[in-house]
């Protein structure tokens, strides 16, 4: 209605809703359980690495990327693939940094975060990180896994219970989101076209995420002494 440029013409977040709710300074509490959202990718592409830590009622995001340093229409851009020891190394580091158990795995509580991950070029790296202790969870695309958890994410920003470091790539993948609607009260989201060449990885890494922070976690073992 201003006659202004904006960066689409369909957004799935209400405009300046995820720009709000930067918060620079927030930092993880590492004697709190971490969600890991993980949307892989192999070559031409790019791999989105999200933690999501639940503070009371809040919750914080962060986002890493390994991405295709070569611009589109580059010659040598069909010959980079994503280096998934890089990867690998990334998330021993995230369950160090975080010790907390986040999830029960087959009765278990497994210490560290909980990595959520789509099992699409990742099932060999999380075969070979599970084998080494990590708490790998698949979580395939399917509407009914991913409209729940996008409805959630949707509700806990409008909300104003997400808060996230301000990442520029992370707010792009977000402005590149497409809805599309799954019933009455869901989505799933899309790129605007399955041959465009805008990014949602982020987002869809974030919403794993979030949505797994929001699982209660294992209950603290109390030890007693009984004379």
């Amino acid at each position: 209605r201003l006659n202004q440029w904006v960066a689409a013409e369909h957004l799935w977040l209400p405009a300046g809703l995820w720009e709000g709710q930067v918060d620079r300074e927030l930092a993880f509490d590492p004697g709190l359980p971490v969600a890991v959202g993980i949307d892989p990718a192999y070559s031409d592409d790019t791999f989105a690495i999200v933690t999501a830590q639940r503070q009371r009622e809040d919750t914080i995001v962060r986002a890493r990327f390994v991405l295709n340093p070569y611009p589109p229409g580059h010659s040598a851009r069909d010959d980079w693939v994503v280096d998934h020891e890089e990867v690998r190394t990334y998330l021993r580091a995230l369950r160090r940094a975080y010790p907390a158990p986040a999830v029960r795995i087959d009765g278990r509580t497994v210490a560290g975060p909980a990595f959520v991950y789509d099992p699409s070029s990742f099932t060999e790296s999380a075969q070979i990180l599970e084998g080494e202790g990590l708490a790998m969870l698949e979580m395939p695309q399917t509407d009914r896994r991913m409209v729940p958890a996008t409805r959630l994410f949707y509700d806990l920003l409008l909300d104003h219970r997400i808060w996230h470091d301000g990442d520029a790539t992370l707010a792009l993948h977000f402005r590149n989101c497409h809805a599309v609607e799954r019933g009455e009260n869901g989505w799933r989201l899309r790129k605007g076209t399955k041959s465009s060449a805008h990014k949602i990885d982020g987002a869809i890494a974030a919403v794993m995420a979030v949505s797994q922070a929001a699982q209660p976690p294992p209950p603290k073992r109390i030890g007693a002494f009984l004379a």
